[in-house]
């Protein structure tokens, strides 16, 4: 049978490793979500001017 001090080491650690698990996943989701508004408002501002638009947002002309 474990002692008090066990367990409660075993909680504190198994806390732990939920919380980096929750972490991680949301630190994921913002990167996303960042990158996806990011590309968004760069699809905005130029969707207007053709000028300084990067390669890969101009159009191919067929």
């Amino acid at each position: 049978m474990g002692s008090v001090g066990n367990l409660a080491y075993k909680a504190f650690t198994a806390g732990l490793g939920v919380a980096t698990l929750y972490l991680t996943f949301t630190f994921g989701v913002n990167v996303y979500r960042g990158l996806s508004w990011h590309n968004a408002q760069s699809l905005k501002s130029t969707a207007n001017s053709g000028e300084n638009m990067p390669i890969w947002h101009q159009r191919v002309q067929a």
